[in-house]
């Protein structure tokens, strides 16, 4: 059963800022067992949109892209939930702006929640909640919303009870 689900920057930001593959590859080796396990997993939309790069991160995406580890999104309870999602942010008593959700629906950050509320998982990601703003919709406003708890990764390194 997944637990949890990555968002892009978990893997984007951690290769390029906090965790670079050729600086911790223990990590990002414990990270390629951990999905092919299942607890930990991810959405294609996430997997498509490092497959955009193309460096180590995307040559490793690739390889284990094809796994069970980035999950679909077609099945009905994500569906609906990405709808219940969808019509809160286009919402005329949310603030954001027109381009926010237009962003905000078009990228893997919207279906991530979705995911994530249809199987009771959490997200992990580098995003923090910025409930002020109007330029951009944060997954952890939006999963609050909707009864997704959101973590960062190094949340979720003590939740396994991992150390490096």
């Amino acid at each position: 059963m997944v637990k949890y689900l990555l968002d892009t920057n978990i893997f984007i930001q951690s290769d390029k800022v906090s965790y670079p593959i050729d600086v911790f590859p223990s990590l990002w080796d414990w990270l390629d067992s951990e999905l092919s396990k299942g607890e930990i997993a991810s959405i294609r939309l996430v997997a498509d949109e490092i497959l955009k790069g193309n460096d180590d991160l995307s040559i490793r995406v690739k390889r284990i892209k094809s796994s069970k580890c980035f999950h679909a999104l077609d099945d009905l309870e994500t569906q609906e939930k990405f709808k219940q999602i969808s019509e809160w942010a286009n919402s005329s008593a949310r603030k954001y702006n027109a381009l926010a959700k237009k962003v905000f629906l078009s990228n893997a950050d919207s279906w991530l929640i979705a995911k994530a509320a249809a199987i009771g998982a959490k997200i992990v990601t580098y995003e923090t909640s910025s409930k002020e703003s109007i330029n951009s919709i944060k997954i952890p406003d939006v999963a609050n919303v909707f009864g997704v708890n959101c973590i960062n990764i190094v949340d979720l390194l003590r939740e396994r009870n991992i150390k490096f």
